[in-house]
């Protein structure tokens, strides 16, 4: 199984595909998504938390 080496936040995920934050979130909210496995929750503080992705 490879190991993820990278993460990005979703955030700069979006800018670098030029698409809408909104719908890449409710992309990662699905959980139909199959690639949910590769999907981080970063939180840094009380209530604040993060979603990246992994890449190999």
């Amino acid at each position: 199984m490879a190991t993820i080496t990278h993460v990005f936040t979703i955030n700069h995920v979006a800018e670098m595909l030029g698409e809408d934050l909104e719908l890449l979130e409710a992309i990662v909210n699905n959980s139909d998504n199959l690639t949910y496995g590769s999907i981080i929750s970063v939180v840094y503080g009380d209530d604040e938390a993060i979603t990246v992705g992994g890449v190999v």
